[in-house]
């Protein structure tokens, strides 16, 4: 079987990342999947894909977005990269198109006018008010859907009443056998004489850093750092330039952005605690892989992080509950015995129900669903 996955999105982000996961274990049980990508901001991404010999392609495509200058050239070139999509639909001809994201269009309009299967990947729970339109239209052009979570699906089924009898939710996957304790690679990333509190994510607005900052002021122990691994892309520049004057202007001193890393697990690795700071997710990878690596996990309520985050695992506070996510942190610093007890149902959770395997089948499932015609 041959799918083609096609991205607008070059960034290396969560579905970069979940997608090369399921590249990887698709390869192993014989279904033959390449990515499409742009080359804009996908050099991460190339280098993930190059260094396991995953099939790629790279062209000249523009994404949505509100960046003037960037959605000027996205509706310039549409029509030429719709054209440009179809001829490697035609090259490839793939036995089924996976796309994902609801905003990239270009694939679902591309494999529709050349007659290929198509499934349709929605990994998020709001949809901007000027792009519902566009999806209502395309919606019933998609052989099938996957949900990233089963918030997503919620979300969906309620926005736009897609059938479920055509949908699949496969959560983003983790390879348990790789996260985990007890595999570093030499000395800690990060101090060890403190207890460190990990963020994983891009900087941006989505991910709550001014939540971050403001949990930081709440929690005076001087032992208790925040360290945050993520991208600084040139869009969220000056983003990332207000959250450092407001740390500047509140005096703070227990922050620390560290940029992007390859080697996120060897972070986590000497880690203490997971805090997810997000004011939107889906199915959010970098939490998985915390609690794969047997971290206990602070985290406000958002996506399916309340499906496997329980009180033996964690908290899960509301957005706005700033004092409780302090507290909560708190408390789990100054209990070592509670922070292995947190970390070890974490571990156990992110085992027996986010394990690549899982998701990998499952997806192997969806496709073969489509291409034989039972779902159509």
């Amino acid at each position: 079987m041959n799918v083609l996955c096609l991205f607008e999105e070059g960034r290396l982000g969560g579905p970069q990342i979940r997608i090369h996961k399921v590249a990887k274990g698709l390869k192993q049980l014989g279904v033959d999947l390449t990515i499409v990508l742009p080359g804009y901001q996908s050099e991460q991404f190339q280098e993930l894909l190059k260094r396991d010999e995953l099939n790629f392609k790279v062209l000249m495509l523009h994404r949505l977005t509100k960046d003037v200058f960037h959605l000027f050239k996205y509706v310039l070139f549409f029509v030429p990269e719709l054209l440009m999509l179809m001829w490697q639909l035609f090259r490839f001809n793939p036995d089924v198109v996976h796309v994902t994201g609801a905003w990239q269009v270009k694939g679902i309009i591309a494999s529709v006018i050349m007659r290929k299967k198509r499934v349709w990947e929605l990994n998020d729970t709001f949809l901007p008010s000027y792009l519902k339109p566009l999806f209502k239209l395309l919606r019933p052009l998609c052989n099938s859907y996957i949900f990233a979570g089963k918030s997503v699906e919620r979300y969906y089924l309620s926005e736009f009443n897609l059938a479920s009898s055509y949908t699949q939710i496969i959560p983003s996957p983790v390879d348990t056998s790789i996260f985990k304790r007890g595999e570093g690679k030499g000395e800690p990333c990060l101090d060890a004489s403190k207890i460190n509190v990990v963020t994983v994510a891009n900087v941006n607005r989505v991910k709550g850093m001014e939540r971050l900052i403001e949990v930081a002021s709440h929690i005076q122990d001087k032992r208790i750092v925040f360290n945050i691994v993520g991208a600084i892309f040139e869009n969220n520049v000056p983003y990332y330039e207000s959250l450092i004057e407001e740390i500047d202007r509140r005096g703070l001193t227990n922050i620390r952005f560290l940029g992007a890393k390859i080697n996120v697990k060897d972070y986590l690795e000497s880690a203490d605690i997971y805090f997810c700071t997000s004011d939107f997710e889906a199915s959010p990878l970098s939490v998985w892989e915390a609690m794969s690596m047997g971290l206990p996990i602070v985290s406000t309520d958002v996506g399916d992080v309340p499906e496997y985050v329980s009180s033996s695992e964690g908290c899960v506070h509301s957005r706005d509950d700033i004092s409780g996510i302090a507290a909560s942190i708190l408390d789990i610093s100054n209990d070592e015995t509670k922070r292995a007890s947190l970390g070890a149902s974490s571990r156990k959770v992110a085992v027996e129900n986010l394990d690549t395997q899982f998701c990998v089948k499952k997806h192997r499932d969806i496709y073969t669903k489509v291409v034989s015609g039972e779902v159509s």
